[in-house]
């Protein structure tokens, strides 16, 4: 392969598995990677009717249980290598944060993603090198001859 070409995407099949400290013990969550179609599929639809649900002015009592069974269903699909007695412990506001944080690292890895397939398919851009000459204001910088039109009068 050509060591001057960019590939367009870095796969590693080795899996590195995020970690959250939960009472001083480091616990590591599912890694996207790990994630099935299907799975992926399921967080997402879950995590939109979960902020669905938190952005709601009002919730009633189907809606509040509703809330409570998303908390637990997304993040134990999170948390799945975590021990059940563990997770057990959290709240629903611990949870909540291990969610974000998961979001969080989806959004970082596409964000990184998607800059990587653009630059490698993006040529890079030739910037004109500086030769130390000032271009005077008002002046295109250019040496073209300017065209010779409208009134001879200062402005």
């Amino acid at each position: 392969m050509d060591n001057k070409r960019k590939p367009l995407l870095d796969i590693a099949t080795l899996v590195e598995r995020p970690m959250v400290k939960i009472d001083g013990e480091l616990q590591e969550l599912v890694s996207p990677e790990e994630l099935s179609i299907l799975a992926s599929q399921r967080l997402a639809s879950d995590g939109r009717r979960l902020n669905e649900l938190m952005t709601s002015d009002k919730l009633d009592e189907d809606g509040d249980q509703e809330l409570e069974k998303l908390l637990v269903r997304i993040s134990d699909t999170i948390m799945e290598p975590v021990p059940e007695k563990v997770r057990a412990k959290l709240s629903e506001m611990q949870r909540l944060e291990i969610i974000q944080a998961f979001t969080a690292l989806l959004l970082r890895k596409k964000a990184g993603s998607a800059a990587a397939m653009i630059n490698s398919l993006i040529p890079a851009i030739a910037v004109p090198k500086a030769t130390g000459e000032t271009v005077s204001p008002g002046s295109s910088g250019s040496t073209a001859a300017t065209r010779d039109t409208g009134s001879p009068k200062r402005r």
